[in-house]
């Protein structure tokens, strides 16, 4: 993720463009788990418990970030990466099971920005850790 406490001016810290490799063996780590276990660690990575009305949604560039080392600042030219791409599938995959568990729900932000907050359901599964059993019966 990018770190601008570590690299304030992102220069120093390799761009996300070249962490090809690096993001490549993520994916392949994801995708030797199920689908159920991959939407565990994004619930768990990205949402928490604690719920206050209004505090924004968590799109999936903010989700992706939770599973990339941490990158520097874009410049011009930069593309993005075959990796981040089959990263972003992944991760989708797994919100969409998340929804059908009804732990997230789709929802879009006053500027027309997409992501996802948890549901009450989803809440409660994370603060009694029963996120993967929730979704095993889901996934099943």
């Amino acid at each position: 993720m990018f770190n601008k406490f570590l690299d304030p001016d992102g220069y120093q810290l390799p761009r996300l463009a070249q962490l090809g490799p690096q993001i490549g063996i993520e994916v392949q780590r994801l995708a030797a788990l199920t689908l159920a276990q991959v939407a565990t660690e994004v619930m768990t990575g990205a949402f928490k418990p604690d719920y206050t009305p209004g505090d924004g949604i968590v799109g999936l560039g903010t989700i992706a970030d939770y599973f990339l080392p941490n990158y520097g600042a874009e410049r011009n030219g930069d593309v993005t990466t075959y990796q981040e791409y089959e990263l972003r599938d992944l991760l989708a995959e797994a919100l969409q099971l998340l929804e059908q568990a009804r732990l997230l729900r789709s929802a879009y932000g006053y500027n027309g920005g997409h992501g996802w907050v948890t549901t009450r359901l989803g809440r409660e599964a994370l603060a009694s850790g029963t996120v993967l059993s929730r979704l095993e019966h889901v996934a099943a």
